[in-house]
């Protein structure tokens, strides 16, 4: 298990979780609760969520906070 948190995969997985469900990054915004500029920041890897702020996430793209993470290949 990893140790330290990946924002690199983080940002892949959550740009390849948001296009899948056909979104833009405005609407994964409203539906997560955060604003268009932190989505920008977390898929480019350059910023770290809040624990609270990947479990909106994992809700809003039905997927897995473990896959989110790199925890997990499942989603």
């Amino acid at each position: 298990m990893k140790s330290q948190f990946d924002c690199k995969l983080f940002g892949r997985r959550l740009n390849q979780a948001r296009r899948s469900l056909g979104l833009t990054q405005v609407q994964a915004a409203e539906l997560a609760g955060v604003s268009q500029g932190n989505i920008s920041d977390f898929e480019a890897g350059t910023s770290e969520p809040k624990a609270s702020t990947i479990i909106k996430f994992a809700e809003a793209y039905h997927v897995s906070g473990e896959w989110l993470l790199g925890i997990s290949d499942e989603k």
